[in-house]
């Protein structure tokens, strides 16, 4: 694995190596596993779970519930689109996985809130980024506070 290639790449990984509870970039709420439980027991696990390098274990960026599935399932390993930590930042990381989870599913009320608060917070992004990153993701209408 060369994690100096700026490119991400795809590999099977050991689930035991990929931190669950870094939930640094989770957007998700009390999330509903039973649908893609089905799913992936129907037609088995159809996308890589997108990781990060961070020391000698990976960070999870996006396929938190992919990963918790999985689990339930008794898998031991996981196709995972890996980026080395030195070649992906935490912001651009956030908003790929918000990106990703924009396309799949729609975020309830309480993931809107968490997604904001990280923005804010551990991402640092000033308000006005955030009004206009998010407004055209979300469909709302952008209003500044004063």
């Amino acid at each position: 694995m060369s994690t100096t290639d700026p490119h991400p790449f795809l590999e099977i990984l050991d689930i035991k190596k990929i931190d669950r509870d870094d939930e640094l970039f989770s957007m998700n709420f009390e999330p509903d596993l039973g649908r893609l439980k089905t799913s992936v027991e129907e037609i088995g696990m159809v996308a890589p779970i997108w990781v990060r390098t961070k020391g000698r274990r990976f960070q999870i960026i996006n396929g938190f519930r992919r990963f918790d599935v999985a689990c339930l399932l008794g898998e031991t390993h996981l196709q995972t689109l890996i980026w080395g930590e030195e070649n992906l930042d935490d912001r651009s990381a956030f908003e790929m996985g918000l990106h990703e989870n924009a396309l799949t599913r729609p975020l309830n009320i309480a993931e809107k809130a968490l997604v904001l608060d990280k923005l804010l917070g551990p991402f640092s992004v000033p308000r006005d980024e955030v009004v206009e990153f998010i407004s055209p993701s979300w469909v709302l209408s952008p209003t500044k506070a004063s």
